[in-house]
């Protein structure tokens, strides 16, 4: 007999009031909708509240996205996990090494130095760039942000999560495939799989029924627009509803995204130790634990936004959690694991 969630929707309903929880849930199992609930505004000042088919922004969650187009473009046969990515797209650094591969940068194990990085930001709303975020329009816009400092270490040599390698990655995506990172991932991955609303959208042109960011500045909510890039470069961006990435992970588990050796590819785990905490990372994606084998999900955090999602794909099990505030989510998530 399969082991049933014990679980307590009242619980979850009191804790997520007790922290002024502003987001969707939902928790399925076996098909059937466990928990399944929105919270607060997704505008603050119109009063428009959320709901299950709110758009959110997910931030690195945008990772597993870019790792999928990728993927798409293997399964074409264009290139290899393992082909040079100079050879594909050269960035002209000359500090960065001609070893590096795409697998490399899917799992975050290229020692390229990153534009973003997320251990020297201690606090994320107060977070100021040093160049304007508003001129971050397409991947190759982030070139100007690159360091052109020497490699953090030797490809492959060990795991360190980097941004630039996904903006790198939908560079590739742009180079190969014609079109833009935009087009791409909505037309060959969204649209193509029947997600009709879940997109790339700049700040400036959001589409209906999508929240907005929200920050605490000088003990008042603000919009995030001035701290994060106008639209996705390949790291981050994307906007999705919590029926839609439920498609996506479905729709991975059963190859119809990318072929089923690259599926296992992707969940497989890219180091022999874990990289953090008792998590491995496989390609695009985190991989967490569980008896004898690995739980797949994906994680963003930003200014205003918080974001996590897995799929079990034995207990058909599915969760999302996200959030229009920074903490929204890391507030909440020990208490509904409890």
């Amino acid at each position: 007999m399969k082991e049933k969630i014990n679980f307590s929707s009242s619980a979850v309903d009191s804790l997520c009031e007790e922290k002024e929880f502003s987001g969707v849930i939902q928790i399925d199992e076996e098909n059937s909708t466990v928990y399944s609930k929105a919270f607060g505004y997704a505008d603050i000042i119109e009063k428009r509240k959320n709901n299950m088919d709110t758009l959110f922004a997910i931030a690195s969650g945008t990772k597993f996205f870019t790792a999928l187009g990728i993927g798409i473009l293997i399964d074409r046969g264009l290139f290899t996990l393992d082909t040079p990515a100079k050879e594909l797209f050269d960035l002209n650094i000359k500090t960065y090494s001609d070893n590096i591969t795409i697998r490399h940068l899917l799992s975050h194990t290229s020692g390229m130095p990153d534009y973003y990085i997320e251990e020297d930001i201690e606090k994320l709303n107060d977070f100021e760039p040093e160049y304007p975020f508003y001129k971050l329009v397409s991947p190759k816009d982030y070139l100007v942000l690159f360091p052109k400092e020497p490699m953090k270490f030797q490809p492959g040599e060990r795991f360190e999560y980097n941004n630039s390698g996904f903006v790198y990655l939908a560079m590739i995506i742009e180079h190969i495939s014609g079109k833009s990172y935009k087009e791409f991932i909505e037309g060959d991955i969204f649209r193509k799989n029947g997600l009709t609303r879940s997109g790339i959208f700049p700040f400036n042109a959001l589409s209906p029924n999508t929240a907005w960011g929200y920050i605490v500045e000088r003990d008042s909510w603000k919009s995030n627009i001035y701290k994060l890039p106008i639209q996705a470069g390949g790291d981050g961006g994307i906007y999705i509803c919590a029926g839609e990435m439920k498609l996506i992970w479905k729709y991975f588990f059963k190859n119809k995204i990318i072929s089923a050796d690259l599926v296992n590819e992707f969940i497989t785990p890219q180091t022999a130790v874990p990289v953090e905490n008792d998590d491995y990372y496989g390609l695009g994606l985190w991989l967490r634990p569980k008896k004898a084998y690995l739980i797949p999900y994906i994680v963003g955090s930003d200014p205003g936004i918080s974001f996590i999602s897995s799929y079990d794909p034995y207990k058909i099990s599915y969760t999302f959690l996200v959030s229009n505030t920074t903490d929204g989510v890391w507030n909440v998530i020990s208490g509904i694991r409890q």
